[in-house]
């Protein structure tokens, strides 16, 4: 009997436990799909930031219905096409829930929107890969083909081995300050002759244990490859292109934003080379994703959509005043 209550009294106090972390209650029903109230909020959070100021209250509602609309469409099609989420985007979403709640947590719960919602959002993003990897990827109906995957990366991405130096350094405020036009012309000078002796034949690494030497930088590992993409916000200026425009072992001296760099372009694709294989659902990615969520807009469909109204009318009062407080 003892053994009995003590099991009653453990299960209500998980119950317990888990009803701090559960959804907000439903307020939008498209189809089978239900919408709890931190989820709707966030959606229609998004909208108001992209809305005409001049836009009613029943616009903004009905267009945020409407990128409900495409959650739902996306729900439908995995069921149609028997899709469950591997461990691999399982934790992608996790991951991404954990990083946006770590550091905008505040933000959120102002909004309405709790960790457990959030959660569900970034699975549907980590499920519109798994749709397209299904469709496009290996085995898949509309597959895309090694040789043109391979093309897609030979056309954005790059590889080099290199070393680089900064054309900035800290002032007597502790500030980050240019280099000097002196100091800018030596290093030019400098690296400039180390990429003459590199382009004759002599070893990138062996320059770089000599020019750090010189620094009295010893240094006892190899130089490892660079891989870049295009459109990568950390890769500044024309920096990308330049690289990518050189021949294979080809060497230069380029500036990235405040570096100076020396280096030697690499076949990404020669033999044994790891870095297609690496990024092959990337390259997919980006060249698929883009057609899923458009036909998954064309699929979504929002006129049957029901509102909780009383509920709708709450979070969007509780946005308009998160914003202006902001």
């Amino acid at each position: 009997m003892k053994r009995g209550i003590a099991l009653l009294l453990a299960a209500a106090l998980a119950l317990l436990l888990c009803g701090c972390e559960k959804e907000s209650a439903a307020t939008l029903q498209i189809g089978e799909t239900a919408f709890s109230e931190g989820v709707y909020a966030y959606v229609l959070h998004q909208v108001l930031r992209n809305a005409d100021e001049n836009a009613t209250r029943e616009e903004l509602q009905q267009k945020a219905a409407e990128e409900c609309a495409v959650y739902a469409a996306l729900e439908a099609r995995l069921q149609t096409e028997g899709i469950k989420l591997s461990a691999p985007h399982k934790s992608e979403a996790a991951a991404r829930t954990r990083g946006l709640w770590q550091f905008f947590s505040a933000h959120y719960r102002a909004l309405g929107v709790e960790k457990p919602d959030l959660t569900r959002l970034m699975t549907w993003e980590a499920a519109k890969k798994a749709l397209t990897e299904h469709i496009y990827g290996e085995g898949g109906k509309h597959e895309v083909s090694e040789s043109k995957l391979k093309t897609l990366f030979t056309e954005t991405y790059a590889g080099y081995l290199g070393f680089s130096e900064e054309l900035t350094k800290a002032n007597a405020r502790g500030e980050t300050a240019p280099l000097s036009e002196t100091e800018q012309a030596a290093l030019r000078k400098a690296l400039g002759e180390l990429q003459q002796r590199a382009q004759k034949g002599e070893s990138l690494n062996s320059l770089y244990r000599e020019y750090s030497k010189s620094k009295g930088l010893p240094v006892t590992t190899d130089l490892e490859v660079t891989v870049i993409r295009q459109g990568d916000p950390t890769v500044r200026g024309d920096f990308f292109e330049k690289v990518h425009g050189l021949k294979t072992n080809e060497t230069a001296v380029l500036e990235d934003g405040t570096r100076l760099v020396l280096l030697q372009k690499i076949d990404l694709l020669e033999e044994d080379a790891p870095y297609f294989a690496a990024a092959r659902d990337d390259v997919l990615l980006a060249e698929k994703l883009p057609a899923v969520e458009k036909e998954l807009r064309e699929q979504a469909d929002a006129s049957g959509a029901v509102f909780d109204e009383a509920v709708c009318s709450r979070i969007f009062a509780r946005i308009r005043n998160a914003r202006q407080e902001a």
